[in-house]
């Protein structure tokens, strides 16, 4: 349950980080720890996770190529 939390915080800062102008710097290093965070969060939870796993994939892939995936609104 805390990994989902650690998740969930990330999510937040990365929402409110978004709001802010010239913040670039800080989302994507808050984007890195979500992805970190939310790979434990998938580690621990095992089974039924795949579309998460999926997720991570795509977001890895973006960082990889200097994209921050765009969070709809």
């Amino acid at each position: 349950m805390e990994e989902a939390r650690t998740v969930i915080d990330c999510l937040d800062r990365i929402a409110c980080l978004d709001q802010q102008p010239g913040g670039e710097k800080e989302l994507l290093e808050e984007v890195r720890t979500l992805l970190h965070a939310a790979e434990v969060w998938t580690r621990r939870e095992g089974a039924g996770v795949e579309r998460a796993e999926l997720a991570l994939d795509r977001c890895r892939a973006a960082l990889a190529v200097g994209r921050v995936p765009v969070i709809a609104r």
